[in-house]
């Protein structure tokens, strides 16, 4: 199977062979809805078991497979653009403490509220704050931190 890839799952600490699928959801509390996804092969070409087969680079097929080839928080931002293009809106952005960087948190913030100080939160615990788990932390205050 073409781009098939060690995927590494933290929770039993060993690799299997498959993909990893990245959702971006809108939820009003009460109902969830899928708004958008990207099925993510292997950045690192050590991991990847089948390599990319050969095919014109113009077609939806390669942009697809070269997608796929991206870390996950460059593809969250594709995501999240795509969304915010198509007019779906949030108060804010939920997301797994494994995407919660100053660096991705600080691009996020500028795609969603341009000028504006949104709040994301982070699931289990949140890196780019180190304040504990569950804390909500405030863009501008983690933007401060990054420049210091």
């Amino acid at each position: 199977m073409e781009l098939l890839a060690r995927v590494h799952d933290h929770n039993e600490n060993r690799y299997y062979r498959g993909f990893r699928l990245l959702t971006l959801d809108w939820s009003d509390g009460s109902t969830c809805v899928p708004v958008s996804f990207s099925l993510l092969s292997s950045a690192k070409e050590k991991n990847r078991l089948m390599p990319m087969a050969e095919i014109d680079k113009r077609t939806n097929g390669f942009k697809r497979r070269a997608e796929s080839l991206r870390k996950a928080p460059e593809a969250l931002k594709d995501l999240v653009m795509q969304a915010r293009h198509s007019g779906i809106t949030a108060d804010y952005l939920l997301f797994d403490s494994w995407f919660a960087f100053p660096a991705t948190i600080l691009g996020l913030q500028h795609l969603l509220w341009p000028g504006d100080d949104g709040v994301f939160v982070a699931g289990r615990r949140n890196p780019a704050g180190k304040d504990g788990p569950g804390v909500r932390k405030e863009v501008r205050k983690i933007d401060r931190k990054v420049q210091q």
